[in-house]
């Protein structure tokens, strides 16, 4: 007969722990794992700012930009796992219960941390807890039901029909909810038309700025490089992108993509620029005058063309296009933008007062109003609103698209950015026709423009 102490689960497990971490089996591999876990909980700077003689920039991290690392309450993180908040945290409940009366149920604890764990790690890691959550709530209503129907003859059938009933509401609840939610394309038609237009007159060496949400759809569509995608947006290469995006000079922003253009990755096997190569080994204190003479240059060599597409999806952004674009190398400090979305009938807007209203009551003048139509851009300024006490705080600037029923209400930030003045203002304009030349106009969603280089011409 087996010692009695070796039927303890607890020993057993103990036992298991203490032989795998005596041999070194799993701390190396955590290890790189918990680096990585490390950027949720360190989300914004990849190093301090007050090194003392550090050499090469702080880069921004994109962790917390991304839509599904996004942070959330977490009554939200728990009706993801269990429908419910309120039943969330009755199925932890149960599951405190089943793991002291079942111990071997510990093993599922790891999935129910790491859905807990989201509410700092991110929406994304909501993922893993779903089917634990059921599993305690099913193993309770089990138990539950055979206590209440102790005497009852059928009670195996009872029970497997409370199951079944609940499995079907909760079911039946869930479809009705996920049957309200819209569609939402990546891209919308007249975006990829642009692109498709785009790839049709490019040059195929050619390169293409866009943000790197979109930079996969944009290869797809024209067949062209991009910048970045979503499997290359570390902060070191989103920040000349976004650079550019946000920034409210057109001379400087056409002065990066120039700068960028002449430092292509070196590996055949992949596409992109790394202009960061070049900032890794300057002294931090030194990055921004060096900078400032990067970008005056105008005796670069010519590169394959340059493309830069702004759309209607960058200004729903920009709060994170420009938290990434306005980013200081030295100090690790930014300054990022401001704005409110709106979807069709959320947004009342008043063009003659050029005054708004929100379905909550909030409201009040702004400077300017841009409405965007396939026909173009028509602008709307209301000086007098500078002086009204009604005038908005900061979101003092409206664009309106007409086609989607959306609007944006935003900062000056937002609107001297170079995103918002390529997507709203005439292409001719004395400060933007120098720089950038528009080759495809799909208003009121996106536009994209070849950036200017031989500057002499």
């Amino acid at each position: 007969m087996r010692p009695a102490v070796m039927d303890n689960f607890w020993f057993a497990f103990a036992l298991f722990a203490l032989l795998v971490f005596g041999l070194h089996l799993v701390q190396d591999p955590l290890a790189g794992a918990f680096e990585k876990l490390a950027l949720y909980f360190h989300p914004t700077t990849a190093s301090p700012a007050d090194a003392s003689g550090a050499i090469g920039p702080i880069y921004p991290r994109i962790v917390q930009s991304i839509i599904e690392a996004k942070l959330v309450p977490v009554g939200e993180i728990l009706s993801r796992g269990a429908f419910f908040g309120w039943l969330g945290w009755l199925a932890l409940a149960c599951g405190a219960a089943v793991m002291a009366l079942r111990p071997s149920a510990v093993l599922l604890l790891p999935l129910a941390a790491l859905h807990l764990a989201s509410v700092k790690l991110g929406i994304r890691f909501s993922m893993f807890g779903g089917a634990v959550f059921m599993i305690f709530l099913g193993v309770a209503l089990h138990w539950l039901a055979k206590a209440v129907l102790r005497e009852y003859p059928r009670k195996a059938l009872v029970s497997a029909g409370a199951q079944l009933a609940l499995g079907l509401a909760l079911l039946g609840y869930c479809h009705a909810a996920y049957a309200r939610l819209p569609l939402t394309p990546v891209l919308s038609r007249s975006y990829a038309e642009g692109l498709i237009e785009l790839g049709s007159v490019a040059p195929a060496d050619s390169m293409v700025w866009s943000w790197w949400d979109w930079g996969y759809a944009t290869q797809y569509y024209s067949g062209l490089k991009t910048v970045v995608d979503g499997g290359r947006h570390a902060g070191s290469d989103v920040f000349p992108v976004g650079f550019v995006l946000a920034s409210d000079s057109p001379a400087r922003a056409a002065g990066m993509v120039r700068f960028a253009s002449q430092h292509p990755l070196s590996d055949d096997r992949t596409f992109g620029l790394a202009p960061n190569e070049v900032w890794d080994a300057i002294p931090r204190n030194g990055l921004s005058a060096a900078l400032d003479e990067e970008l005056a240059r105008t005796d670069y060599p010519v590169s394959p063309p340059q493309y830069l597409v702004v759309s209607w999806k960058n200004l729903t952004i920009a709060k994170w296009i420009t938290y990434f674009g306005n980013w200081n190398l030295e100090s690790g400090v930014t300054e990022q933008a401001s704005v409110n979305n709106y979807n069709p009938g959320e947004l009342g807007i008043n063009v003659q007062r050029g005054a708004v209203m929100s379905r909550q009551g909030g409201g009040g003048l702004v400077k300017d109003i841009t409405v965007l139509d396939q026909n173009g851009a028509q602008s709307q300024t209301y000086f007098m609103n500078s002086v009204s006490p009604q005038l908005l705080p900061t979101q003092q600037h409206l664009v309106v698209n007409k086609m989607s029923g959306q609007s944006v209400l935003m900062d000056r930030i937002a609107a001297r950015s170079l995103m918002a003045r390529l997507l709203t203002c005439d292409p001719a304009d004395p400060e933007i026709a120098p720089y950038f030349k528009l080759v495809v106009d799909k208003l009121p969603f996106a536009r994209i423009y070849e950036v200017v280089q031989n500057l002499n011409e």
